[in-house]
């Protein structure tokens, strides 16, 4: 194919052939390999491994896995320096490639570099490659298709794969109107698929704002914490799952503080996750109690897991949160 797909367009695809069930089962995929190891083959992850119906839904168990690189089917041999996979790696995939999947209905293989394999580990592979058991995916991956063995191009369905922008921030800023500050935010509070890209900016960019300037005015706990249960879904079971991220999100801003406290780096604003509240992080980094934010940061993280592992209610939850949060300030914030 002499189409340039993205991370969109093959997702659209990959949904598409799943749909009317005539999904190869080996793939080459060829583009910058940093894209297709961190963007692309995360995104076929998610749409084949989804539990739900129209995939991705980016909430179920396995789509959560997908994100954390912690899923059990989707096995991922990353591409080093400049080494392929070995011939006892090809023994390993072949036989693990035997054994069904352990949750999902496909088991996935990255296969990196396949350009750089040496021939006989080459030859090993294209055993596997001729008849693929019927619940594996293999997405061999390699910078240019001219130079990946003509035997093992003829077994795969070839992609040519890279970013439709320069970049996923000037994505943003063309079909959506973000500026630099808010989409380098943005890109950094999801887990680098655009889909979960996307479903910050559609349904959690305005209520973050709202959030975040409601606790720099230090407003009441109770009405902050009925605020979010409504952010976060009304459903229990949604809600304690939306309420994990937020809680990530919370956690970022307040590291953000920490980190502009302790840095020594002139630099300090890349460091930063939360870009486009710089100027109330600096300020918050001097007129907040720290030793406090490093406990507030332990509960944020620890103790409220536990609590949405006993079912705590989502009022409770987010109000224990706030009246912590109460504490952290030393004089008023600008």
């Amino acid at each position: 194919m002499n189409t340039l797909f993205d991370d969109k367009s093959l997702g659209a695809f990959f949904k598409n052939i799943l749909a009317k069930n005539t999904l190869y089962r080996t793939f080459l995929l060829t583009g910058p390999l940093e894209y297709i190891e961190n963007t692309i083959a995360k995104q076929i992850a998610f749409i084949l491994l989804c539990c739900n119906e129209n995939p991705p839904c980016l909430k179920c168990n396995s789509c959560v896995k997908v994100a954390n690189g912690m899923h059990p089917d989707f096995i991922q041999y990353l591409a080093l320096e400049q080494k392929s996979i070995s011939i006892e790696e090809i023994r390993e995939i072949i036989s693990e490639s035997s054994l069904r999947p352990w949750e999902a209905k496909y088991k996935i293989f990255l296969l990196p570099k396949i350009d750089l394999m040496l021939e006989y580990a080459a030859n090993a592979l294209l055993k596997i490659l001729e008849e693929p058991p019927d619940h594996c995916i293999f997405l061999l991956t390699a910078e240019n298709e001219s130079s990946v063995l003509g035997t093992i191009r003829s077994r795969c369905q070839t992609f040519s794969v890279g970013p439709k922008y320069h970049n996923i921030a000037d994505r943003l800023a063309q079909e959506y109107h973000i500026e630099k500050e808010s989409a380098a935010t943005i890109i950094s509070l999801s887990n680098g698929t655009w889909d979960d890209i996307i479903e910050i900016v559609k349904n959690r960019w305005q209520h973050r704002s709202m959030i975040l300037d409601s606790l720099l005015q230090k407003n009441d706990p109770i009405e902050l914490g009925e605020k979010m249960v409504d952010v976060c879904g009304g459903d229990e079971e949604i809600g304690r799952q939306n309420s994990k991220d937020w809680i990530v999100y919370i956690a970022s801003f307040w590291h953000d503080v920490l980190l502009c406290f302790y840095s020594q780096e002139k630099n300090v604003d890349s460091l930063l996750t939360n870009k486009d509240y710089i100027k109330q992080i600096k300020s918050l980094s001097l007129g907040c109690n720290i030793p406090k934010v490093h406990k507030f940061l332990e509960f944020l993280l620890f103790q409220t897991k536990n609590m949405i592992a006993l079912n705590v209610s989502l009022s409770l939850l987010w109000e224990s949160i706030f009246l912590e949060m109460q504490t952290l300030w030393k004089e008023k914030i600008s």
